[in-house]
This record gives C-alpha cells, sequence and structure tokens, in this order.
C-alpha cells in the first residue's frame, strides 16, 4: 500500500516592503515670525521618500500652498537668506527645514518679511475652482478599458462601487471590500458651502446624500479604510501618477504600500482628491495656532461669496475661542428640556408620584412604599378578587396572545394590555415596564421568579396602583388587596 502524503504547510506571504520608516520629520517654517523654537512652524511632515529621510518636494509644497490660502505662487528656500528651491516635483527635500514664502501682498508695506495669513483648519478653507494647482491633474486619462455605466442611486452607491473598482485600490484585496469617502461624510456642510457638487457625477444628489456620488468615493480594504479616515494617508501626483503618501507612522501599512502607484478610475474626481488632502493635511497646523504668538488668519467671512475671506489676527486665547468653542454640556442639549419655575400642579404631583413608585418597584423586593411632602401614598391592588393568584395568573400569559380570560380582565383592563403591548421592547422576554432594570438582569444571565415565568415584573405590570390616602378604604375594608400586594 502506497504511503499516504503529508501536509505541507506554507510560511505566510511576506510583501516587498520598505525599511523601517525613520522617524525623521522636516519643519516648514514661516518667515514672518521670529525663529524662536517652533513658534514660526506652521508645518511639521514626516519624511519617508527615501531611507535617508528624504521628502518628496511637490507633496511638501504642495501641503504648505494649501495652508496658505491656495498660495501657488508660494515657494521653498533653506535659509531665511537663500534663494528660492529650483527643484523638480519629484525632487527630495532632504535638511532638517524650510521656509516657505509667499510673494508679499503689493498693499503691505515695509522691509520685513511678510506675515502672511495662514487657513486655521478645513472649515475656513475655500476650494480653488477652476484654479487647481499646477500638475494635480494626471497629463492623460486613459478610459477605454472602462464600460460604460449608469448612475446608482445612494443606497446602491457601494455595490456599484465595489463592482467598478472590483479591488482595493491600494492592496489589490478582493475580500471584505469597503467603499470610502473621499470628501469626508460629516463634511456636508463645506461641502454645501463651496458647491462642491458641481464635481458630483449625479448632479440629483441633495441633502445627507450630496457625498454619496461615484467620482467621491474608492474600493478600499477595511483596515485600509480605517487608516484613510483617521488621515494616515492621502493620494497624490509622484512621477505623474496618483501614489499612496502616508502622513504619519504605522507598524506595517506604510512600509507595505507608502509610494505604491495607484490606479483610480476616470469616474474618481481630482477635485475630490484634493479636498482629501487638504481635509488631512490642516489638522497639523495646530501647532502653528498655539504657539503663543498673535497669529494672521484667513476666516471665511460669508458663505453667500465663493472667495470671501477675511484677514484677523488674533492671539491664542481668541484663536480657541472662534475654532474650538466649549462644547455644551451634556445636561443642556435641546432633547432634554428644564422643568418649569411654576408651582407644582395636580398633573406634575402625580407625575411625580407615578417616577417614585417605579423606582421603589422595579428595584427593591422589600415593601414598596412611597411618600412625598404633601403627603403619603399606599400601594394598592387593582383587583375585584382579594387574593393574590389571580395576579401571578395574569403573569403567566404571553402579552402578545393575551386570552380574554375573566380573570385576566379582573386584573388587567385591555387599556393597560395595549399600553404594556406598546412599550414593550422588541426583546420578548422582558415583560417589566423597567426595561433597564430587566435587561441588566437578563444579560447578567438571572432568571426572574419562576412564578413569574421567568420574567421581572413589577407590581404595576401586574395591576398595582397608587392612591391618594383620601381615596383609601378605612384600613378594615378591603385590606386584604393590599396585604394581597405585599405577598408578592
Amino acid at each position: 500500500m502506497a504511503a499516504s502524503p503529508v501536509i505541507a504547510l506554507r510560511q505566510c506571504p511576506t510583501l516587498p516592503i520598505l525599511p523601517q520608516l525613520a522617524g525623521r520629520k522636516i519643519f516648514f517654517r514661516h518667515p514672518g515670525y521670529p525663529d524662536v523654537g517652533v513658534s514660526n512652524v506652521i508645518l511639521i511632515l514626516y519624511a519617508f521618500d527615501s531611507s535617508a529621510g528624504g521628502l518628496h518636494y511637490y507633496t511638501a509644497w504642495l501641503a504648505c500652498a494649501l495652508v496658505a490660502g491656495n498660495a501657488w505662487t508660494g515657494y521653498l528656500t533653506e535659509t531665511r537668506q537663500s534663494n528660492r528651491l529650483q527643484f523638480g516635483n519629484d525632487n527630495l527635500l532632504t535638511r532638517d527645514a524650510y521656509y516657505f514664502w509667499v510673494p508679499q501682498d503689493s498693499g503691505v508695506q515695509g522691509n520685513d518679511p511678510w506675515q502672511y495669513p495662514i487657513v486655521p483648519n478645513f472649515a475656513n478653507w475655500n476650494f480653488p475652482h477652476h484654479h487647481l494647482p499646477p500638475s494635480w491633474r494626471p497629463p492623460h486619462v486613459d478610459t477605454t478599458e472602462e464600460p460604460a455605466f449608469t448612475i446608482p442611486a445612494p443606497s446602491g452607491l457601494t455595490s456599484y462601487i465595489l463592482q467598478r473598482d472590483e479591488v482595493c485600490q491600494i492592496t489589490g484585496d478582493r475580500d471584505h471590500l469597503e467603499h470610502a469617502h473621499l470628501c469626508p461624510k460629516e463634511e456636508v456642510q463645506w461641502f454645501q458651502t463651496n458647491s462642491m457638487t458641481a464635481y458630483n457625477t449625479n448632479l440629483a444628489l441633495t441633502g445627507t446624500y450630496l457625498l454619496d456620488d461615484v467620482a467621491n468615493a474608492v474600493a478600499l480594504r477595511p483596515d485600509i479604510h480605517k487608516e484613510f479616515d483617521q488621515a494616515g494617508y492621502v493620494f497624490v501626483q509622484k512621477q505623474e501618477k496618483w501614489t499612496v503618501h502616508f502622513l504619519r507612522p504605522t507598524y506595517n501599512l506604510g512600509r507595505a504600500y507608502h509610494n505604491i502607484p495607484v490606479d483610480l478610475k476616470s469616474q474618481v474626481s481630482p477635485e475630490f482628491l484634493l479636498a482629501r488632502f487638504a481635509w488631512a493635511i490642516f489638522p497639523l497646523v495646530r501647532l502653528f495656532l498655539h504657539g503663543g504668538l498673535r497669529r494672521a488668519l484667513y476666516l471665511c467671512a460669508s458663505q453667500d461669496d465663493d472667495d470671501a475671506w477675511v484677514v484677523e489676527t488674533l492671539n491664542s486665547q481668541e484663536i480657541q475661542k472662534r475654532l474650538d468653542p466649549e462644547k455644551k454640556p451634556r445636561n443642556a442639549s435641546p432633547a432634554k428640556r428644564n422643568a418649569p419655575d411654576s408651582e407644582p400642579t395636580e398633573q406634575t404631583d402625580r407625575d411625580f408620584k407615578r417616577s417614585e413608585r417605579r423606582r421603589c418597584s422595579s428595584g427593591s423586593t422589600s415593601e414598596p412604599t412611597s411618600t412625598h411632602e404633601e403627603g403619603t401614598s399606599r400601594l394598592v391592588r387593582r383587583a375585584r378578587s382579594p387574593t393574590p393568584s389571580l395576579v401571578i395568573h395574569a403573569a403567566n400569559h404571553d402579552l402578545d396572545g393575551v386570552p380574554h380570560s375573566e380573570s385576566i380582565s379582573d386584573v388587567l383592563s385591555e387599556t393597560r394590555i395595549k399600553w404594556l403591548k406598546a412599550q414593550r421592547p422588541t426583546n420578548p422576554e422582558l415583560l417589566c415596564c423597567d426595561y433597564n432594570r430587566a435587561e441588566e438582569k437578563i444579560s447578567l444571565g438571572l432568571p426572574g421568579k419562576p412564578e413569574f415565568g421567568g420574567a421581572y415584573l413589577c407590581l404595576e405590570c401586574l395591576g398595582a396602583e397608587y392612591r391618594d390616602d383620601e381615596d383609601l378604604p378605612p384600613m378594615g375594608e378591603g385590606s386584604e388587596g393590599f396585604e394581597a400586594s405585599r405577598e408578592l
């Protein structure tokens, strides 16, 4: 008998990855402020583009130009006194620091370096319609192999993008793909203010669906998508190709995919790619904003004018107040309303007693009682029959199919049954009006009382109610009903 072959185990495939990306950073300084520490540093970018710590020139220049208010005429120098760099787009920056200059406005007087304004965040950035940065658009786009398409509805965006792209646009994987927005979904207000709908393929999108367009989405693997949404990398033009550029250190993703060219479909809008680039860059300006000096800033003046920027000079406290307003306390939510200042009414007094009753009945097995400043209330059982067995009988019935037996109708009226059914959550095991407590018990694996069918029921669900003292019979009359309730 021939010997059976033995299984051969495989080694985990290893991707061709870069050497460890060193944490070398390059500082980009504003020449209009003194070189005191990092007080004039507008951006700090990681130099991942070579093992020696080089940074792609065009990527660095573009980032500086964006935060300087789309200053495409700006340029870099190595020192304050040196001439502008005459670099090609794909050359590498290798020094520790550079200065980004913007040609001085003709209206600015004096010989000192101009304190050109900085855009403080993405919300105040105006998109450069019809004035994209040079070299941003790919020089040629081949669409001959792309099939004709129909415009999907927002509900069909994911399936359309996965069918169009077929694989993760960075890794080439096919498993567990997701569609990722280029201009983030949460930036819908910026999207509307800057009239970005003009770059959508589907011009009929409105409201919260404005960003659910095929021109604003690509297919990505889930972990790649998560890193994208955390501003970990961007797409930028390198050697006339869309290329992945990481902005922060990672354990594996950056070493595996930094500087990987991607073949984005022609449907993908270069305008949305630029918006994503800016969105990822602007958080890096925070160090400059809170550096302790007064800053000249570009701020949006009006939503009615595309180029409505005003320049304001603010100190750190003013910047904090304007750009990072304090969040409202949680109890100030519009969903919660304060109690009126008027005197308590009979209705509010009854509501107070009801809430007190709920806390007592749902959280304690002791004798259910309730007190109030204006008087006391006692718990009585609303049943014609004094025997507690009727209440237990009611608890053993499924409320979804309540039989119209005389015993149950004696305990729970049709109105109360309908109310209970309307208040029940989706979990059929919960029968008590105090659902939070019941859910907590069930999550801990604690069964309810066997006589209640294993459910958690408070006395209110069993037909108990509160009455004021004046509504109660004398203690000698009908007190057996009260005693029956206490036995539960």
